[in-house]
């Protein structure tokens, strides 16, 4: 019998008691929808997927799961998920929870507990995004490799807060940081910085919530709070895309969030 394994996240807010929204830095937490996790595991049976045969079964910090604000998950070629939490990194296989957190006195751990972004790379590692540096995982040994800022080192991240890591068909891994969109070479350690996407007006802080994406002819694509953006590899240099109110076929809005490719 054969099995799908599904994900369900669950938004969840929070008020002061007064019946006014919960404020983040000044933001209605119903804009920011921190994710409370829930995992559901739908045991759906593909001969027969009737809705009265679903299994569904919740996941959270009962069952180990290391904190319930949930920033990025993914599925690696072994089957394992990871979950990046605002406490922890996860591993799942269906039946527990490993956790991953920064431990002062381990070289080898996490270099911070804050996960942002997870991606597994084409060579299997994972590659983790938090609030302090870029870490690898050897799977082997469980140990990370940890990448951080370092000042007067050109070649290094421009900074240690993470937002969003991504990685193209070249093996090129691209990293949003606070301070620009850095090419990061796996097999050298060495960074490339496009500060403020080339446009020192175009920045605006905490845009973590925005997407990078490849499209079919390897084009660059990344989505900012000030339109979107088109990587020009020859010239390496971006090209920004926005709203004109007065240009019907212009984008509905400059904050682009996702990006999809039909």
């Amino acid at each position: 019998m054969d099995h799908k394994a599904f994900i369900i996240l669950s938004c969840a807010f929070s008020s002061h008691g007064d019946g006014n929204p919960l404020r983040v830095n000044g933001i209605p937490a119903l804009r920011r929808c921190f994710f409370v996790f829930v995992v559901a595991v739908l045991t759906i049976s593909l001969l027969n997927a009737s809705p009265d045969k679903w299994r569904i079964v919740s996941y959270s910090l009962g069952e180990g799961l290391s904190q319930i604000s949930v920033n990025s998950i993914i599925q690696d070629s072994d089957g394992f998920l990871w979950i990046g939490t605002q406490d922890g990194l996860n591993r799942f296989d269906g039946y527990g929870f490993v956790v991953y957190r920064h431990q002062p006195s381990d070289p080898h751990s996490l270099s911070n507990s804050y996960i942002s972004s997870i991606i597994q790379d084409k060579e299997g590692n994972i590659w983790v995004g938090t609030q302090d540096g870029l870490n690898r995982l050897d799977k082997s040994s469980n140990n990370f490799s940890v990448y951080r800022h370092q000042p007067g080192d050109s070649a290094s991240l421009s900074n240690n807060n993470i937002h969003y890591v991504y990685q193209d068909r070249t093996g090129m891994i691209w990293i949003k940081t606070e301070d620009s969109i850095d090419g990061f070479d796996p097999e050298t350690g060495i960074s490339r910085h496009f500060r403020h996407y080339n446009d020192v007006f175009n920045y605006i802080s905490g845009s973590n919530y925005f997407s990078i994406y490849e499209d079919r002819d390897d084009r660059l694509w990344i989505g900012s709070k000030d339109g979107l953006l088109l990587f020009d590899r020859d010239r390496e240099e971006f090209e920004r895309y926005w709203h004109d109110p007065g240009d019907p076929n212009s984008l509905s809005t400059d904050k682009i969030k996702s990006i999809f490719e039909t």
